[in-house]
């Protein structure tokens, strides 16, 4: 099967921990804390906010997302669906931190159900700070046919 062979496709990519984006969403959120500053923990779960795709409007998909993720191959199926997600923490990240993300493709399954042929993908991210190991995320996905 042509997708199997992408299994193992890594991508490695890297960031600053700017203070910014933590902040506005601490404010969309209502969040009573004072402002983040150099050398405060993220949150948990707000690494989402670093590592944003840079992608030109012609490379994304109809949903939204990138044709090309750099580890999950382009899809021939125009659906994309999250099909959930597991986050282990194993050390805060900081505000001005250098991280390091790298993502893996651990596994594709092209299957046929009811609705027609899926396609399921599963991608690690491990995310890196100059302390170490600070979170591995695991994310599944599918891909399907239009309704």
């Amino acid at each position: 099967e042509s997708l199997k062979r992408h299994i193992g496709r890594r991508l490695v990519s890297t960031d600053v921990v700017h203070p910014g984006p933590a902040n506005q969403l601490r404010l969309t959120f209502g969040r009573p804390e004072a402002e983040l500053a150099l050398g405060d923990p993220l949150p948990p779960g707000w690494h989402v906010l670093y590592f944003l795709p840079r992608v030109a409007p012609d490379g994304l998909r109809p949903d939204g997302s990138p044709i090309d993720s750099g580890v999950i191959p382009p899809m021939p199926l125009p659906r994309r669906m999250f099909a959930g997600q597991q986050t282990r923490f194993h050390r805060p990240i900081r505000i001005g931190d250098a991280v390091r993300r790298e993502t893996e493709l651990m596994d594709v399954a092209l299957k046929t159900g009811s609705t027609g042929t899926l396609v399921f993908t599963t991608v690690v991210d491990r995310v890196f700070t100059p302390e170490g190991l600070a979170l591995e995320e695991e994310r599944r996905g599918v891909f399907r046919e239009e309704v």
